[in-house]
């Protein structure tokens, strides 16, 4: 994987590396956004409930 990322220089490409950690964010972000809905309020703290 770290020949992908390598430049004709030899030197590694950090922009396009952290394009996939960067993705993969950017996807659980907006899944999160989309599909986590918390309870509009909380429920008793006494542990009775």
């Amino acid at each position: 994987m770290g020949a992908y990322f390598t430049t004709s220089a030899g030197d590694v490409d950090f922009s396009r590396m952290f394009l996939i950690p960067s993705g993969t964010a950017l996807v659980g972000a907006i899944l999160l956004a989309l599909f986590f809905h918390p309870p509009a309020t909380a429920g008793p703290t006494d542990g009775k409930g």
